[in-house]
């Protein structure tokens, strides 16, 4: 008895010997390929989606579990990965397993079969201006300055930007200019021997106008404004800036001179000298800085005849150069991004990214950390392309994904960390028309085919905060 005993023993310490390191290889993400004889790392996928409990499907074959769900023991290699619901379009994505890695998927948006947009406004309209950075947004039944309307989006009630009766409501519209995070906005029109410029002002709901034509001596190639600054604009020519005094009602002609660049942040305004000098300086202009010192800025990048719209984000640690030529620089290696193109840019300060867009394609930047030592391009990845005309581009919440008006067609390009990017068609506009995107809410605004004024909520409002805090930890 005393043997048996003793060779049991024996039996479970050899067993024991054989199979605590596999468990242990197995636990700690190893696995033993019987084939090749050797031990390998193996890798995960986390998967989680809006709305839960989608079935997952890796490689068509389906897994035990719903999202939220964690597929481990993975070996490294390029695996399909399709989330799947009943009444939602599929979400699938190609991932890449690396040995000892996790690929994370946050709050993967599995959109409607069929979106169900609302038509808060009756009759037909031609055109939509986004105010973004406000809750407004303007519409417009014609070309006259009496058929646009100012629609809120808290309570989406609109008013009309004019009361019957107005002097101004016959007035012929030709273009509007609107400033990011501004309630004001310029007018250009009137008849062919006599254009006007307006400046509009939504204070307490209602709008008030000034006519600031005389202000202009001449045509100015563009007007810029700071937004926290409604009384002040800049009017841009050829080497030098005029400087206007709306309420004081004075013009301070040629008020910045040698001049090839603007722009404005924090109640400062930026300038670029015809000798490629940086400064800035504050409303008062008695305090004049330089910012930008000791930049290596190639003299040819800085030496072209174009005019730069300065932007300066992330309190000056980047600096963007958009040139009216479509160029686009910025304050690090390798300084130049694209030379040629650019039809507008983005820079979402939360996830300190940034995009730009030409015609076709739309491109995601992300600088990395700020440090002199490391001389390296920053990440750039194309998250959408093939695009015929890409007038209009929107960061979402948190900058999970990016809203696109191309050749009038509306589309959700979802961006992820890991992977490629999934991209879904949304709905037609109107030809000509643009688009307005509220990342707070998810709400998109649009007019359709058939000039109908709609908005469609993509993204859930309960869902934008978890985006924030769960997709980019």
């Amino acid at each position: 008895m005393l043997i048996v005993r003793r060779i049991l023993f024996y039996l479970f310490l050899l067993i024991y010997l054989i199979l605590c390191p596999g468990l242990l290889l197995y636990a700690s993400g190893y696995i033993f390929d019987p084939f090749t004889r050797e031990v390998e790392r193996t890798g995960l996928i986390h998967l989680s989606s809006i709305p839960p409990g989608a079935v997952i499907y890796l490689e068509h074959r389906r897994f035990v579990r719903k999202t939220p769900a964690t597929i481990d023991q993975l070996r490294p290699g390029d695996y399909r990965v399709t989330l799947s619901m009943p009444g939602h379009r599929p979400w699938t994505q190609s991932v890449a397993v690396r040995a000892g890695k996790a690929s994370v998927f946050e709050k993967a948006l599995l959109l409607p079969n069929d979106l169900l947009p609302q038509a808060p406004l009756k009759g037909a309209f031609r055109q939509l201006f986004p105010m973004p950075g406000t809750d407004f947004l303007l519409l417009s039944r014609g070309n006259d300055l009496g058929g646009i309307e100012v629609y809120n989006l808290k309570n989406d009630k609109s008013m009309p930007l004019l009361e019957p009766g107005s002097p101004w409501f016959d007035f012929p519209v030709l273009s509007l200019s609107h400033q990011e995070n501004s309630r004001s906005f310029i007018i250009y029109g009137g008849g062919l021997l006599e254009r006007k410029y307006l400046w509009v002002m939504l204070k307490g709901g209602r709008p008030v106008f000034a006519d600031i034509t005389r202000f202009f001596l001449k045509d100015p190639l563009l007007i810029e404004w700071d937004p926290s600054n409604t009384n002040e604009l800049f009017a841009v020519y050829t080497n030098y800036i005029d400087r206007v005094d709306i309420e004081a009602g004075v013009i301070y002609p040629r008020d910045i001179n040698g001049v090839k660049g603007v722009g404005f942040h924090n109640n400062r305004v930026y300038l670029m000298t015809a000798d490629n000098r940086f400064i800035k300086y504050g409303r008062d202009k008695t305090k004049t800085e330089s910012f930008l010192e000791g930049h290596h800025f190639d003299k040819a990048l800085l030496d072209k005849n174009t005019f730069y719209h300065i932007s300066a984000p992330a309190e000056e640690k980047l600096i963007f150069l958009l040139g009216e030529d479509g160029s686009l620089l910025f304050n690090d290696f390798p300084y130049q991004i694209v030379d040629k193109g650019v039809k507008g840019m983005a820079f979402h300060a939360r996830a300190k990214m940034f995009m730009y867009w030409n015609s076709s394609a739309v491109m995601l930047v992300d600088p990395g950390p700020a440090d002199a030592s490391a001389v390296k391009s920053p990440a750039t990845k194309v998250v959408f392309s093939g695009g015929q005309d890409i007038k209009q581009c929107f960061w979402g919440d948190a900058a999970t994904h990016i809203i696109c008006n191309d050749n009038d067609r509306v589309y959700f390009i979802e961006v992820e960390p890991e992977g490629g990017d999934h991209n879904e068609f949304i709905t037609a506009i109107r030809k000509g028309s643009s688009i307005a995107y509220n990342p707070d809410t998810g709400w998109l605004y649009y007019i359709n085919e058939q000039g109908l004024f709609e908005k469609v909520q993509l993204v859930p409002d309960e869902s934008v905060v978890d985006q924030f805090l769960n997709k980019r930890t």
